[in-house]
């Protein structure tokens, strides 16, 4: 699905859900960008294929969308699952992306307890018993055939030793309530990512760009116009300034 025409912005979806979800950042930004919006395979409308994937596969589906529409400088607008695959793209094809802007994004290992590892012992051991029981998340027990093995082979992949490697202009905007990927995590990729800004929105939780979407919308346009205009970092935005790398929005300010 894509609106406008211009300079090219792709906006990838959370696992579970579809392309919808960035319907209203496209009808914000359709007028001076050519925004694509993308369903994965096994989401909205595209169909997951007979055989399990990887997160390449995910990536080399929209390295081909880019071919296909012979896009350059392209700004990536991923949210969660879709951060795997927007820092990974950034990682293997820098040369396509311009600017990545992850919200609640995943991709940094979460950490890990003694009741994470009391589940994991007691999975291996009703499976070797062959006895039934509810092992794994509720994302994992929804899912069956391939889209069960595709889920298997994203969900642990760890992304942050390709952080320091993004050259890629960087956003994260992130929800300090979230609970599925918390803010400790945004907190990895500002630090390993070069040249990177936080935003921060508080009171937010997974899905902070829903929550907050007309803030949301405006920092994207700021983000995208102000590098248009200036580039990063020379002091002239409210937003971007060099010495003001984390910002973080309170509760009180307008939606």
């Amino acid at each position: 699905m894509q609106y406008g025409s211009g300079d090219d912005v792709i906006c990838l979806h959370g696992w579970g859900g579809c392309c919808d979800s960035f319907l209203g950042i496209a009808k914000r930004l359709w007028h001076k960008y050519r925004v694509t919006l993308v369903d994965f395979y096994g989401f909205g409308g595209t169909p997951h294929p007979t055989k399990s994937l990887t997160l390449k596969d995910y990536v080399f589906s929209i390295v081909k969308i880019i071919r296909y529409y012979k896009m350059n400088n392209v700004t990536l607008i991923c949210h969660s699952f879709g951060g795997r695959v927007g820092i990974l793209l950034s990682k293997i094809y820098p040369y396509y992306i311009k600017n990545l802007i992850l919200t609640d994004s995943a991709g940094v290992l979460p950490r890990r307890g003694i009741k994470y590892y009391s589940k994991i012992f007691i999975h291996k051991i009703a499976y070797r018993l062959h006895v039934r029981h509810n092992g794994g998340s509720e994302d994992y027990r929804r899912l069956d055939g391939n889209m069960r093995e595709t889920f298997k082979n994203i969900v642990n992949y760890n992304l942050s030793p390709y952080l320091s490697d993004i050259k890629a202009r960087t956003m994260i905007v992130w929800g300090n309530k979230d609970k599925d990927t918390p803010i400790y995590m945004a907190r990895k990729m500002h630090k390993k990512i070069p040249n990177n800004l936080l935003v921060i929105f508080n009171g937010c939780a997974h899905y902070a760009y829903v929550e907050r979407h007309n803030l949301f919308c405006n920092i994207v346009e700021s983000f995208l116009l102000y590098d248009k205009n200036s580039g990063m970092g020379n002091g002239r935005s409210t937003f971007f300034k060099r010495n003001n790398r984390i910002v973080k929005i309170p509760l009180f300010k307008s939606k």
